[in-house]
């Protein structure tokens, strides 16, 4: 949790993040222009304007070195070397690698496989320097976890509006963020993709899952009840990208613009081990990442935003420590006191300096041999054999290594290994979970609507008492049919949320639609429904149906049903 002890809330960071006047006044006409002005120039609006717009179409594609350039090299890690008076790493000619904290900064996409191949990209968009202050930011204060540097990430990337988020995400934006930077990003907030242009034909089906998810973020972003994993969930998609651009192999060198070479190997979004070459003819290079992105070929993947903060610094030789090598440069001769000679000693068995791994991957659930699954470490490939078995050979012991493992119909896994130093194999068990099973054939019909997961439907008859949660006769009779309907299918579980026109207060609409759909849950409770299987949302004024200045917008005052789970 964020400790108030280092939030800077100053009032005028208070102001900007907590005054969600004018934006609610102004949400519901933007909305409806937004809505009639669908077509492609409105969505090429919209991707023209995004906060980060880096893509594969700004990398490099042009090949200097092979694939296999410097894989017989050592590298030195980066985190060692000393820093600029601007917080850069300070690199002279060599081969060296940081283990970098990353970040998805692309929503509604698939995390990276061992198909993605990635290269260097400048950081891009209206929000560049926004991202870039953040990633630095977060560098200089290590009391902020990296879920909630995601959380702030994806919410930028999203356009959320920052004046209704939580609290613990206002304090670390206004940790990071200058209070200019916080009013930036509460005017990109004021119009939100509508639901009807994600459903438009002009948009592609890759980016009707980016938009939607960014869409469900700045739903759930403000709510206090959301989690990191509800969010993540959002922004993962499950499985591998398609593989749309097979030239671009991982580990693939790219040339940096500072003359350097560099090439990603990602664990998963959050971690990527990023390897450079500084050639011969350069004297020195400052490094820092934090205007850099890994683009994936596959335009189905995730584009990554890199640290400078290392998640892991163990496993490099200790003679690569400058301190430990001038110590051990220093320590003077052992100068006998007497010339008696030494009994003779045995010398021990060396331990070996290179280790295998002898492993298994297996299906987590069933516990069976998985047969071609690939596993990647490195640049380097193997697939299981017919018992799932796989080796791994000539690897340094005391170091550590990153496997990621992949197979069909399974979710990738990623995980980090030490290499242990052993007379024998090092013995590996990898569990893959497979990929859930979406049931989009399955339907249950809720009076004479045939609904699957994710289906809405608005109960008409659900009646209140005016400016009141306080059910009325017509209500219940509405709701007793629902009560009917889950009993008669044990296993469906049920969002039910309130909505309402936009007279009056915005805040206490939201009020208003949040304790409508609870008492909707509590009657439920009340004629036998578990209370597990209903969960409840207040949306207020802001998911209007027909347009609050047209003369039906008392449908806008509705409770609404989704099929959560058959």
């Amino acid at each position: 949790m964020i400790r108030l002890s280092y939030l800077r809330l100053s009032w005028l960071s208070l102001a900007i993040l907590l005054s969600g006047t004018a934006t609610a006044q102004t949400s519901n006409d933007l909305s409806a222009t937004f809505n009639s002005l669908l077509g492609k120039g409105v969505v090429n609006r919209w991707i023209k304007n995004e906060p980060i717009t880096t893509s594969i179409r700004d990398a490099d594609k042009r090949i200097d070195l092979n694939d296999s350039f410097g894989n017989d090299q050592t590298f030195r890690p980066i985190h060692r070397r000393p820093r600029s008076a601007t917080g850069g790493y300070i690199l002279t000619p060599g081969f060296y690698e940081l283990r970098s904290r990353s970040y998805c900064i692309r929503a509604g996409t698939h995390a990276p496989s061992n198909g993605d191949g990635y290269l260097y990209a400048p950081l891009l968009g209206r929000q560049k320097d926004i991202v870039a202050t953040v990633l630095a930011e977060s560098a200089r204060h290590s009391e902020i976890d990296q879920h909630q540097v995601q959380l702030l990430l994806w919410a930028i990337i999203a356009r959320s509006d920052f004046s209704t988020m939580n609290s613990e995400l206002v304090g670390v934006a206004t940790t990071l963020l200058t209070p200019s930077q916080l009013l930036r990003l509460n005017k990109q907030a004021l119009m939100g993709i509508a639901l009807s242009l994600i459903d438009s034909p002009e948009i592609t089906a890759s980016l009707r899952s980016i938009f939607s998810a960014e869409h469900q973020i700045r739903e759930l972003i403000g709510q206090a009840q959301s989690s990191f994993q509800d969010i993540e969930q959002l922004a993962m998609l499950a499985g591998p990208a398609l593989v749309d651009n097979p030239d671009v192999r991982r580990g693939r060198w790219s040339k940096h613009p500072d003359g350097y070479y560099i090439r990603y190997f990602p664990a998963g979004y959050s971690r990527t081990v990023v390897q450079l070459y500084v050639p011969e003819g350069l004297s020195t290079v400052e490094l820092d990442f934090t205007d850099d992105v890994a683009v994936p070929a596959n335009t189905g993947a995730q584009r990554l935003a890199l640290s400078n903060v290392p998640y892991d610094t163990t496993g490099y030789a200790p003679e690569e420590h400058p301190v430990m090598a001038q110590q051990s440069k220093t320590v003077p001769a052992v100068i006998p006191i007497s010339p008696t000679p030494k009994p003779s000693v045995v010398a021990p068995v060396p331990t070996p300096q290179y280790q295998r791994i002898c492993g298994l991957v297996v299906d987590a659930d069933k516990r069976t041999a998985i047969t071609g699954a690939t596993l990647t470490v490195g640049s380097q490939q193997l697939v299981t054999d017919r018992e799932g078995r796989f080796s791994l050979l000539n690897l340094t012991a005391g170091r550590y290594i990153s496997l990621i493992t992949e197979a069909p119909n399974y979710m990738p896994d990623s995980l980090e290994t030490e290499i242990k130093r052993l007379s024998d194999c090092q013995s590996l068990v990898v569990y893959l979970k497979p990929v859930p099973v979406l049931r989009t054939s399955a339907s249950v019909v809720l009076g004479n609507t045939p609904m699957r997961e994710g289906d809405r439907i608005v109960l008409e008859n659900i009646q209140f008492e005016q400016s009141r949660s306080d059910l009325l006769p017509a209500g219940r009779a509405e709701l007793d049919k629902v009560v009917a309907w889950m009993q008669s299918h044990e296993t469906v579980t049920i969002e039910l949320s309130g909505h309402t026109s936009n007279e009056g207060s915005r805040n206490l609409n939201l009020t208003l639609s949040k304790a409508r759909a609870a008492a909707c849950k509590s009657y439920l409770i009340r004629q036998g429904i578990e209370a597990g299987r209903t969960k409840t949302a207040g949306y207020g004024p802001d998911q209007p149906i027909v347009s609050n200045d047209s003369p039906e917008k008392a449908k806008n005052r509705r409770v609404e049903l989704k099929i959560e789970h058959l």
